[in-house]
């Protein structure tokens, strides 16, 4: 889906933008613009990352596939190139997600994103209590981190 028929043209012009910013002195480009894939299969592959230790690992790849390279995240051929350049066994990990081992795992993800009145990424939830949604500055987030 192109983002720029979901959300005004502007809105994510300056997002990407912005993250350029933030991004620039870690070296991290953001390239995909416009493209908007179903990351469904995306998540149900890293609970199978996380699994077998290596979902730092995997979300980064994901992110960088995303975001730097532009690829469709919802290509089972993306996520099986990402898992075994990881070493994860990619025959396993589909059969996991095709049984529906991880569903559960992520509708009740959906459901404290919908109760926790989650809309964006990243959200940081502190003691469940205070919540840090969307992009920030460091100095902005540890100011609301720290009060």
């Amino acid at each position: 889906m192109d983002l720029f028929t979901v959300y005004p043209k502007d809105y994510v012009v300056n997002s990407i933008n912005h993250l350029n910013k933030l991004g620039r002195g870690l070296n991290i480009k953001y390239n995909n613009v416009n493209s908007k894939f179903n990351t469904r299969r995306a998540h149900l592959a890293g609970y199978y990352a996380k699994d077998h230790n290596k979902y730092n690992k995997y979300s980064n790849e994901v992110f960088k596939a995303y975001f730097g390279e532009k690829l469709n995240v919802a290509d089972v051929g993306v996520l099986n190139k990402i898992a075994e350049s990881l070493g994860l066994n990619i025959a396993e990990m589909n059969e996991a997600i095709d049984s529906g081992k991880y569903d559960s795992r992520l509708d009740e993800d959906y459901r404290l994103a919908s109760e926790y009145s989650i809309h964006s990424v990243p959200t940081f939830i502190i003691n469940e209590k205070t919540i840090i949604s969307g992009i920030k500055e460091y100095d902005e987030f540890k100011k609301i981190f720290l009060d």
